[in-house]
């Protein structure tokens, strides 16, 4: 009985390494996709500014 407890024991030690290593992959990807996702508004935040900059000066200049 206590060769099966340790067993059971050592089952459950790689089981959870097993999870762990899985969420740190997981928690890689999801930084990785936040970083993408941050830069990707970034640049359209830059966009947007330069558009609004053109089409207020378009309107000065229609004056």
């Amino acid at each position: 009985t206590l060769t099966r407890k340790v067993e059971a024991l050592e089952q459950d030690k790689v089981a959870q390494a097993l999870e762990i290593t899985k969420l740190k992959q997981r928690d890689k990807k999801l930084e990785k996709k936040n970083k993408l996702k941050v830069y990707g508004l970034r640049i359209l935040k830059k966009v947007g500014t330069a558009k609004r900059i053109e089409s207020s000066a378009d309107n000065v200049m229609d004056d």
